[in-house]
């Protein structure tokens, strides 16, 4: 250590004297170690590609005692192929594949009930938390086709996934809502003649040589073509046979949820006027 004295004449009669402890380090710029630089070297930029395999969690659902949690995790390099010439078509699925994992919250441990990538847009514990339903839209397979949902149930216990098949086709944008006792689920219908309908109200917006929004209506078409997929019924599910039984009849409707005894359920229905 040194001490580096400053004489300095502040003003008359009077010397002002500092004192400055100099360390090397306060003196002389020291180098980053050999070995950083080395890692430092290393490194790779960040590019676009690795942007595109960042991946992201979605809590799809949390069983009741928070044992387990439902996660979606998904990639932007595996749902690249959006068709961005449907936007606005209220039949059209755009790709949110993702890995579905069950993650057991006390150890970490991971189950994967689907080998592949899915489309899953809602999952459902159901009270005891043995069971998750998991509703899996499809992609039509055409292009003048439809999308469509598979039903599935993942047993804890057993580790095996099932395939249930309603009597009816379930809602693209269906929520899913188990019964207290289990046996059934809470679910959303929509016509086939609902989706031909607003697939046809689609074309003609986007494609029409002449398009005419008149203010006087209730609403302009391309609003009210949005506010379309919401037109829709509820009904229950049995599990052990598939059969379904109308709760709420058809309307525009934007949620639904059941009550905890499943005595009543409470329905927000859009009856904006404009």
């Amino acid at each position: 250590m040194r001490i580096l004295w400053n004489t300095r004449c502040v003003s008359k009669g009077v010397t002002l004297v500092v004192a400055i402890l100099a360390s090397p380090a306060l003196v002389f710029t020291q180098s980053a170690p050999p070995e950083a630089e080395r890692r430092a070297s290393q490194l790779s930029p960040f590019t676009a590609d690795d942007m595109l395999k960042v991946a992201t969690g979605v809590v799809l659902d949390l069983a009741e005692d928070g044992s387990r949690v439902a996660v979606v995790v998904r990639r932007l390099i595996d749902n690249d192929s959006v068709d961005h010439r449907r936007y606005g078509d209220p039949t059209y699925l755009p790709p949110l594949r993702g890995r579905l994992e069950i993650v057991d919250v006390k150890t970490g441990a991971k189950e994967m009930p689907f080998t592949e990538l899915i489309n899953v847009r809602s999952a459902a514990w159901s009270r005891d938390g043995q069971r998750l339903a998991i509703l899996v839209p499809r992609e039509a397979a055409t292009a003048d086709g439809f999308p469509t949902t598979a039903l599935y149930l993942w047993d804890v216990a057993r580790r095996s996934l099932t395939e249930i098949k309603p009597s009816q086709p379930i809602a693209v944008n269906s929520s899913l809502a188990w019964t207290p006792d289990g046996s059934s689920l809470v679910i959303a219908l929509r016509s086939a003649e609902l989706d031909r309908e607003a697939r046809t109200t689609f074309k003609t917006l986007t494609e029409g040589p002449v398009i005419v929004h008149k203010s006087s209506e209730p609403f302009l078409e391309w609003d009210l073509l949005g506010r379309s997929a919401r037109t829709r019924s509820v009904a229950t599910l049995n599990l052990s046979t598939g059969t379904v039984r109308a709760v709420v009849p058809q309307g525009r409707i934007s949620s639904y949820q059941v009550a905890r005894d499943g005595s009543f359920m409470i329905v927000m229905e859009d009856v904006t006027e404009k």
